[in-house]
């Protein structure tokens, strides 16, 4: 009898929670980001009578696909990351964390994965949905007032470059702090990396006003 839609949204979800122990089966190997990939790849996309997965499925915890294998590293889940924008129907900003309201963007940027961030910027070229990179969480930042905070320079690089034209720059925090402002606050970031950060900020502010 076909799997149905719900019983391979189970599997799936399965799958995700448990891969970092999970192993092929009849070795003593571990599914490697790529292995993991194929068998999500299965449940999406079935090459018999059975339903595929709903990409956008959401748990009893109200997480998708998308936002569980975002907490993971880029080594253990970035096959999938990239795997889940690929498709079609996938809605980038459908899930947030219960409790912080951070949206899958917002956990890779905070975890350093450059490379789904990467692909996360790219998803409005090969599938339907654009990530909106203003949202914010709930202590109202967003993914560049983290990556800015944080003191990762390359990840504030790649949001600037890809998305110069979307990004909301005015934006506040609950302390009423723009990711400008933001990029100053961290002491423990090397003060080289701070005024460069803030030399980005000013100059991608100062290419909006200029196109404007």
């Amino acid at each position: 009898m076909p799997k149905t839609e719900s019983q391979q949204n189970a599997a799936l979800l399965e799958i995700l929670k448990n891969s970092p122990r999970a192993f092929l089966p009849f070795t003593k190997k571990k599914l490697d980001s790529s292995q993991l990939a194929v068998e999500v790849s299965k449940l999406l996309y079935p090459d018999n009578k059975d339903m595929p997965a709903n990409v956008n499925f959401e748990g009893k915890d109200k997480k998708s696909f998308l936002l569980i294998a975002s907490y993971f590293s880029e080594k253990e889940y970035g096959e999938v990351v990239k795997l889940l924008l690929k498709h079609t129907m996938i809605n980038p900003d459908s899930a947030k964390d219960p409790t912080d309201h951070r949206t899958a963007l917002m956990i890779n940027v905070e975890n350093g994965n450059l490379e789904n961030v990467k692909n996360f910027l790219d998803a409005n070229i090969i599938s339907q949905s654009k990530v909106n990179v203003n949202l914010v969480d709930a202590n109202r930042k967003s993914a560049l007032m983290i990556a800015a905070e944080k003191g990762d320079l390359e990840m504030v690089k790649i949001l600037i470059e890809r998305r110069l034209a979307d990004i909301n720059f005015m934006l506040t925090d609950k302390n009423g702090k723009t990711a400008l402002e933001l990029s100053k606050t961290d002491l423990t970031v090397p003060e080289k990396i701070r005024q460069e950060i803030s030399a980005l900020i000013v100059d991608a502010i100062q290419k909006q006003i200029t196109n404007i």
